[in-house]
């Protein structure tokens, strides 16, 4: 944080920019005991379910006060997902992040690193043109580049292709916090999910 000198009358400081590395504001992971939710994780697993027998998309928002235990609950459907199911989380932090698409690079690079984004992109889809295209989309999510354009088509695609090989979870934690980018693109995948 870059704090200046406050040009009003009382004086004192002032915070002028706040940069951030990613996963840098994120709330320290303390074991917490699994406490009077037993009734809603069944409900989740429930969905989970119906999306592995019946292949039909669904899409949760897990609303409460803060400290009621969101992420608790999360955690322990999180947990749930062993294979064939691929869970794939994202977290919108208070500071934001480098680009603004942080909970989305989160989940990009829980695909595959920057690095192999490209080969595992490849083995997904097979090593033709629309692993050209989901690699020129996904990349800058992966990356830190300031630049990072709205592609909602590439990105549900991101999504269908992963969930196309197997059951997909996917965790948007703090969404609140996100940039308007990314609540449209939510809105639009919760819009689209299934309409192939």
């Amino acid at each position: 944080m870059t704090w200046a000198a406050d040009p009003a009358p009382t004086g004192g400081r002032q915070a002028v920019s706040c940069i951030c590395p990613r996963g840098a504001t994120r709330r320290a992971r303390v074991p917490v005991p699994f406490v009077e939710r037993e009734r809603e994780l069944l409900v989740l697993q429930g969905l989970l379910d119906e999306v592995r027998v019946r292949r039909r998309p669904h899409f949760v928002t897990v609303l409460g006060e803060a400290g009621v235990g969101k992420t608790r609950l999360v955690s322990e459907l999180a947990a749930a997902c062993t294979s064939p199911v691929m869970a794939l989380c994202g977290t919108a932090t208070a500071f934001g992040d480098d680009h603004g698409y942080g909970p989305l690079s989160d989940v990009v690079r829980g695909f595959a690193s920057p690095e192999n984004l490209r080969a595992a992109l490849s083995s997904l889809v097979g090593a033709a043109e629309l692993a050209d295209r989901l690699h020129s989309s996904l990349a800058g999510l992966a990356g830190t580049s300031p630049e990072v354009p709205a592609d909602f088509p590439a990105w549900r695609r991101f999504l269908e292709e992963i969930a196309d090989s197997g059951p997909l979870v996917v965790f948007l934690e703090d969404v609140h916090r996100a940039n308007d980018i990314v609540l449209d693109f939510v809105e639009d995948l919760s819009e689209q999910a299934g309409c192939l």
